[in-house]
C-alpha cells in the first residue's frame, strides 16, 4: 500500500528552494533631492515651508548641519531649473556665532552619468518584477496540482483499486488547507512587493523623462562662505523663488432645504510642476504679487495705437462660415472633477489688497502639474431662496438662494460648484471679489415638488375691417402651477405678451386672470406674477390677447 499524498511534499520542498534562490533580490532607489555639502559632509534637506502665489511660489528649504570652526563653505545642490536665481536667499541660525558671505548660484548641468544610473535603477526595478512574475508563475503550478491531489481525497492504492479511508481524508484536507494558505501569503506579498517597485519605477521614469527632453537637465548650485567661532550644529534655510507652480480659489457650495441655509467650502487649489515635490510641508496660499529683487523696477515705452477689431471665424451647423467679434467664449458647464480635498480650515490676513491664507496643517504637494485642492475654511450663510418659472420657455420651476457674506473672509473670484443636496446641478462663478455684508445669489437648479405648465386654450381667426382689409388672431394661455412640497410657497412666474414693431399691427384686448404684478418697464411685454401657494394646492394663471394687421402682410414672431 502507498499514499498519494507523499510526492506532494517533495515537490514543495523543491518548489521552495527555487524560490528562496530568486527571492533575495531588492531594490533600494530613491532620487535625488536637494541636499547641502560642507567639507566632507553631506546633509539632507527639506521642504519646510512654501508661500504659493497666483503664478510662482516663495519655497524655504531647511536643513540640520555641523559645521567646523573657523572658515567653511555652505553648498546647496540640485535646486530646480525654474527658480528665480536673484531670490535666493540663505540664513543660519543656532550654534556659535557665525557670518555669512556673499551668496552665489551657479547653473549646474547634470552629468550623463546621473542619467545612466536612474537607467540602471528602472533596469533593476524590471529585473526584481520578472523574477516576481517567476514566483506567480510557481504558485499558480503549485496551486493546480494541489487541486488535482483534492480531486483523490485520502485514496490508497490496494492492488488495482484506490481505497478512501476517513483517517487519509483528514490527513489530505489539513495538509492542503496549509500549504494553500501558504501559497495565499506568498501571492499576497507578490501583489505587495509589486505594487511598490511599479510604484519607484514610474517615480523614476517621470525624472528620466524630464532629463532626456531638457526639462530637468539643468539645475542651480548655490554657494556661500560662513565663518563661525567654534564648530557647532547650526539651522540653515535657503529660500528661492520657482516658476511653475500656482493657485486659484474654487467653492462647492451646498444648499440644504430643511435649514435653509448655504454651506459654502472655501478651496485653494493648488498645482505645480517645479521638479521637487512639497512633502509635509507648510503650505501658505498668497494673491500677493512678489517682488524679491533688488534693483528698482524700470519704465518701459507707453505706446499708443488705434484699437482695431479682429474678426473670428466659426462654422455653423450646415458647414457656413460665421463672422463674430472676438470674444471670450462662453463654455458648457462641465461636471466637478472628483479631486480627493485635505481638511483642516485656514486662517486669513489681509493686508491692504493682499489677502493671505495660513493652511492649519502640513501637506503634501507633488510636482505632477495636477490640482491638489485645501481647505480654507468651511462657511455657512443664511438663504433667502425663491422660486422662479418662465413655463414659455421652459416648464421647470426652479429655485434660487440669496446669501449675504457674512463671514471674515474675503470671497476671492473663481469657479463654484453647485449642489442641491447631494445633486451635482451645475458652475457658477464669483466674477468679483466679495467682501463682508456683500450679496450673492446661487441658482440651484430645479425642483421635483413644484410643478408648472403652459398650454395654449384658444386660437382663431377673424376678418374685420369694412371690406375685410384687416385680420385679427386671438390667443389665449392657462399656466397651472401645483405645489406638492410640505410647505407653502411663492413662485415667480415670468411670461410675456407680443409687442408690436410696426404701427400697422396692433396688439389689443389683452387681459389677465389675476392680474400681474408687474409689468417691467424696461422689457415692454414682460409680465411677472408672485403666486402664493400652500401645500398641496393648484393654481391657475390666464392671459390673451389678439394681433390685428392687413390681411395681406405676413406678421413675423407670431
Amino acid at each position: 500500500m502507498r499514499r498519494i499524498f507523499v510526492p506532494i511534499v517533495i515537490f514543495l520542498i523543491a518548489s521552495s528552494v527555487i524560490f528562496a534562490a530568486v527571492g533575495g533580490v531588492s531594490a533600494d532607489i530613491s532620487q535625488k533631492n536637494a541636499k547641502i555639502f560642507i567639507n566632507n559632509q553631506t546633509f539632507s534637506t527639506k521642504v519646510n515651508r512654501v508661500v504659493v502665489f497666483r503664478d510662482r511660489a516663495l519655497v524655504e528649504r531647511t536643513a540640520k548641519v555641523s559645521i567646523p570652526s573657523g572658515e567653511s563653505k555652505i553648498v546647496l545642490k540640485y535646486l530646480p531649473q525654474q527658480i528665480d536665481k536673484n531670490s535666493v536667499r540663505v540664513a543660519v541660525s543656532g550654534g556659535a556665532k557665525a557670518s555669512l558671505g556673499g551668496v552665489e548660484v551657479f547653473l549646474d548641468k547634470f552629468t550623463p552619468e546621473a542619467i545612466q544610473s536612474l537607467k540602471d535603477s528602472i533596469q533593476a526595478i524590471d529585473d526584481r518584477l520578472n523574477e516576481l512574475k517567476i514566483e506567480e508563475e510557481g504558485i499558480a503550478t503549485q496551486k493546480d496540482f494541489l487541486k488535482s491531489i483534492a480531486s483523490l481525497g485520502g485514496a490508497e492504492t490496494k492492488g488495482q483499486q484506490l481505497v478512501i479511508s476517513p483517517q487519509n481524508l483528514t490527513a489530505t484536507a489539513k495538509f492542503l488547507e496549509s500549504q494553500l494558505q501558504k501559497l495565499a501569503k506568498e501571492k499576497t506579498r507578490i501583489a505587495v512587493e509589486k505594487r511598490e517597485l511599479q510604484r519607484k519605477k514610474k517615480e523614476l521614469q517621470e525624472h528620466l523623462n524630464n532629463i532626456s527632453r531638457g526639462g530637468a537637465s539643468r539645475g542651480y548650485r548655490v554657494e556661500v562662505p560662513i565663518r563661525n567661532s567654534s564648530a557647532a550644529d547650526f539651522n540653515v534655510s535657503v529660500k528661492y523663488v520657482v516658476y511653475g507652480a500656482g493657485w486659484q480659489p474654487q467653492y462647492d457650495a451646498r444648499y440644504d432645504e430643511k435649514s435653509g441655509r448655504v454651506e459654502l467650502t472655501y478651496f485653494g487649489v493648488v498645482k505645480q510642476s517645479t521638479t521637487e515635490d512639497w512633502d509635509n510641508s507648510e503650505i501658505v496660499l498668497s494673491t500677493a504679487q512678489p517682488q524679491l529683487g533688488t534693483e528698482p523696477p524700470e519704465l518701459t515705452k507707453w505706446l499708443l495705437r488705434k484699437y482695431v477689431l479682429t474678426y473670428k471665424k466659426s462654422r455653423a451647423i450646415g458647414g457656413g462660415e460665421l463672422l463674430g467679434l472676438a470674444e471670450d467664449k462662453i463654455m458648457p458647464a462641465a461636471a466637478p472633477q472628483n479631486i480627493e480635498a485635505e481638511y483642516s480650515t485656514s486662517t486669513a490676513e489681509i493686508s491692504g489688497e493682499t489677502v493671505i491664507f495660513n493652511v492649519s496643517s502640513r501637506r503634501t504637494i507633488p510636482s505632477d502639474g495636477q490640482d491638489h485642492r485645501v481647505v480654507i475654511a468651511d462657511l455657512n450663510f443664511d438663504a433667502e431662496k425663491k422660486f422662479v418659472a418662465v413655463p414659455k420657455l421652459d416648464q421647470k420651476v426652479y429655485i434660487t438662494a440669496k446669501c449675504k457674506n457674512t463671514s471674515d473672509y474675503l470671497l476671492l473670484p473663481g469657479k463654484v460648484s453647485v449642489f442641491q443636496g447631494n445633486a451635482y446641478v451645475g458652475t457658477q462663478y464669483f466674477r468679483e471679489p466679495l467682501g463682508f455684508e456683500r450679496e450673492f445669489t446661487f441658482a440651484m437648479g430645479s425642483v421635483q415638488t413644484i410643478k408648472i405648465s403652459r398650454k395654449r386654450t384658444k386660437e382663431f381667426l377673424e376678418n374685420t375691417g369694412i371690406i375685410g382689409q384687416n385680420r385679427r388672431e386671438f390667443f389665449a394661455y392657462e399656466i397651472e402651477i401645483e405645489n406638492n412640497s410640505m410647505s407653502d410657497a411663492v413662485v415667480e412666474i415670468y411670461d410675456q405678451i407680443p409687442v408690436s414693431g410696426d404701427e400697422d399691427i396692433r396688439v389689443e384686448d389683452v387681459k389677465f386672470q389675476p392680474s400681474p404684478d408687474r409689468r417691467d418697464k424696461n422689457f415692454d411685454g414682460e409680465v411677472v406674477w408672485k403666486i402664493s401657494i400652500g401645500k398641496g394646492q393648484k393654481k391657475k394663471i390666464m392671459m390673451q390677447f389678439a394681433v390685428k394687421y392687413p390681411k395681406d402682410v405676413v406678421v413675423q414672431g407670431l
